[in-house]
């Protein structure tokens, strides 16, 4: 174009216009284990806390330690003692309030002669009545109608002087004649006035006899 003469717009060179720059981002750093745990999901969840433990259940924890081994002590003493049983039937024996009578069913299994034997340790202030005491003893018994036959023994020999001074031996028709021996008021007399005042220990069984 001659100069001087100005120049359409549509011969203008078309120059492009410059973009806006993007802003920077910031730059967050994180540590490898925070990486592993957002890779992750399972690691995101809460941990479950425990569970307090009441304090009831707490103290109830040594009481049931206590009484288990209460139990193993007294299943212990049970086995070392092989008479405590024996014991008690004998103090059950000795209260006509306390007396069961057997059942039919142990009736028949021990159809026949019973022998009751009962050994008596004397206290020391008795023992020079041992001989009186079983004197008396014999001729309360042998009056009783239940009892078929009686003997009262002394011991022997040195070794069973050690451990009893009298000895029981009574015999009846069978078991259910033995409890009514045991509620009779002359026996009842005969044990509990004259015979547990002297006596320190007494042990009793009955046996079926042939």
């Amino acid at each position: 174009m001659p100069p001087g003469v100005p120049c359409p717009l549509a011969l203008w060179p078309r120059v492009p216009l410059p973009l806006p720059l993007p802003l920077p981002l910031p730059l967050v750093v994180r540590s490898r284990s925070q990486r592993r745990t957002e890779a992750d999901p399972r690691s995101r969840s809460p941990k479950p806390t425990p569970k307090p433990i009441p304090e009831s259940d707490a103290e109830a924890e040594p009481e049931a330690e206590a009484e288990a081994d209460a139990e193993a002590d007294a299943d212990a003493e049970a086995e070392a003692d092989p008479d405590a049983e024996t014991e008690a039937e004998s103090d059950r024996n000795s209260h006509p309030g306390s007396v069961e009578l057997p059942d039919a069913d142990l009736c028949a299994r021990t159809n026949g002669m019973i022998d009751r034997i009962v050994l008596f340790k004397l206290k020391a202030e008795f023992v020079a009545e041992r001989e009186t005491i079983a004197t008396h003893a014999h001729e309360v018994l042998a009056s009783l109608p239940m009892v078929v036959d009686v003997r009262v023994g002394v011991p022997a020999d040195e070794a069973t002087l050690g451990s009893w001074d009298l000895s029981l031996v009574v015999r009846f028709a069978d078991l259910a004649a033995v409890h009514v021996y045991n509620g009779d008021p002359t026996h009842r007399a005969l044990v509990d006035d004259y015979l547990i005042p002297r006596v320190e220990v007494r042990k009793a069984w009955n046996f079926s006899a042939s």
